[in-house]
């Protein structure tokens, strides 16, 4: 019983790491990657938009993303479009992600995952997968939980 026991923990384990790689390849496969457009928004531009009036009606962690990148390989390679879409649809909560949301309808998929470090979200990324035109959409910055949730709940009441 012990042996099944700890055999079970490892199988589980080895493949929540299997899921992190497969996720962080794809990231980085889709970025490298040609004809796909990329934007990226950090540093000076972020700082420059949370001086507009708009940002005081946010929570003060949301004031403390750091980094902001969109992922549009619409217009990139058919293969690589594949491989992505595919990737997005059998994803699953890995080791160092957690679901927060997965939405199937009429061909979309849309995945929204968080990575988090204690009690603060470190990384939101949002995967699209929709009429062979897939979507990433990643963003870092160090985000308390309960801002998030009461954000969610203020925007789910309206």
């Amino acid at each position: 019983m012990k042996k099944l026991f700890i055999t079970i923990v490892c199988i589980t384990l080895f493949s929540q790491v299997g899921v992190a790689q497969n996720l962080d390849k794809l990231l980085k496969k889709a970025a490298k990657a040609e004809n796909v457009d990329s934007f990226k928004v950090d540093g000076l531009v972020l700082w420059l938009g949370k001086m507009f009036g708009a940002a005081s009606e946010l929570p003060s962690s949301l004031k403390s993303i750091s980094k902001i990148e969109i992922h549009d390989l619409s217009t990139s390679d058919e293969k690589l479009k594949l491989e992505v879409n595919e990737e997005i649809k059998s994803l699953n909560s890995s080791g160092n992600y957690e679901t927060l949301s997965h939405i199937k309808n009429k061909g979309e998929n849309i995945k929204v995952l968080l990575r988090k470090e204690k009690k603060s979200i470190r990384e939101f990324l949002v995967l699209v997968s929709k009429d062979n035109s897939p979507k990433i959409i990643r963003i870092f910055g160090n985000i308390d939980e309960k801002d998030l949730a009461t954000l969610m709940n203020k925007y789910d009441s309206q």
